[in-house]
């Protein structure tokens, strides 16, 4: 049974995780904000900087949110609440979907 997330499960402050593609993980750091079911932020990795925007669901514990690159790149995430993290898929014009932990 899955229980429902509390604003506390969802700190805002910084995330460090990686993103995998290719069979690579490539290492994340995100600074987000999380208020109201709206997720913001922004971060780097090994493609730039970006920023981000969203929203999240307590009662599923879902996160959604869209990075977009200082380059012009978009990419959408797709995660939940679990454990010690957030957990997901993410996928981009080159990628059709790849995992992601933060």
């Amino acid at each position: 049974m899955q229980v429902t997330a509390t604003e506390a499960d969802f700190p805002s402050g910084p995330w460090a995780g990686f993103y995998q593609q290719k069979g690579r993980a490539f290492p994340q750091h995100l600074e987000l904000t999380f208020a109201g079911g709206v997720v913001r932020g922004g971060g780097w990795d090994d493609l730039g900087e970006f920023a981000i925007k969203g929203c999240y669901e307590l009662d599923t514990r879902e996160v959604r949110w869209t990075k977009r690159y200082e380059s012009g790149r978009v990419v959408q995430f797709r995660g939940f609440r679990e454990g010690e993290g957030i957990w997901g898929t993410w996928n981009g014009p080159d990628v059709e979907r790849a995992g992601f932990h933060i």
